[in-house]
């Protein structure tokens, strides 16, 4: 395609799945906002994660937004959305658990957070399996290292409440102590992590290779994992409510 046109920008062409959507999904009902949706990606133009949410008043879901959150380059074009063009969210986070332990309203939860790359894996043996330990680690999602600085925030707020404990009754009053202890209010969240592990002919391409072996691997690996991580016997655990933040990879 001609340089510096929207089609030559992409392996693919997307405009079939913006068919599919509009055909299959009622947007009329996420945009009643009885259950929340949101969706992350990236301006292209500033680097600047953006987050697409039908609780945010000012914005409509269409099919553009789940287009611009799995837009990832170089497999799908960039998608245009007002005056912004917008890839995957998965070049800044492919997995932002952060989005969703920040809200303020989130007690409870049982969160599954699928990783479609895996953080760990082989030492690579030739230069394909190097670019595809590259992508592996790229868009990781940084699990770990969310799940861990969640836990240590955690910590502090458990110490901290200790702390507000301990204060003598007639602080319980003053407003920097209300403040503190209504912000600390406990959360009991447990994170069930279902990760695609490396297969044996997986290469280089698996972002944008999508014949219809690979997506049934996909499909079969992930239903696997699902129910073995169901079939554990750390499942009921997971399932129960208990202060703090836990995480479980039970696959």
């Amino acid at each position: 395609m001609p340089e510096g046109t929207v089609a030559a920008l992409s392996v693919y062409d997307t405009a079939p799945l913006r068919e599919t959507l509009s055909e299959l999904v009622e947007f009329d009902r996420i945009n009643e906002r009885h259950m929340r949706f949101a969706v992350g990606a990236v301006q292209v133009l500033s680097g600047n994660s953006v987050y697409f949410d039908n609780y945010a008043r000012d914005t409509e879901i269409t099919a553009d937004h789940v287009m611009a959150s799995g837009a990832l380059p170089p497999g799908f074009p960039p998608i245009k959305i007002g005056d912004d063009y917008y890839w995957d969210g998965g070049l800044v986070s492919n997995s932002p658990l952060w989005y969703v332990l920040d809200d303020t309203t989130l007690r409870e939860a049982l969160i599954l957070q699928v990783d479609l790359f895996s953080a760990r894996g082989d030492m690579p043996t030739n230069l394909d399996e190097v670019m595809e330990r590259q992508k592996d680690i790229q868009y990781s999602s940084k699990t770990r290292f969310n799940t861990n600085r969640a836990k240590e925030l955690e910590a502090l707020g458990q110490a901290l409440g200790r702390v507000l404990d301990r204060l003598p009754a007639s602080l319980k009053n003053d407003p920097d102590v209300r403040l503190l202890t209504e912000a600390n209010r406990g959360r009991k969240i447990s994170v069930v992590q279902l990760i695609n592990r490396r297969y044996s002919h997986s290469s280089q391409s698996k972002d944008f290779e999508f014949s219809r072996a690979t997506v049934r691997t996909l499909w079969e690996s992930g239903r696997d994992a699902v129910q073995r991580s169901m079939a554990s016997p750390e499942w009921p655990r997971a399932c129960s409510a208990q202060r703090g933040l836990r995480t479980f990879d039970l696959a």
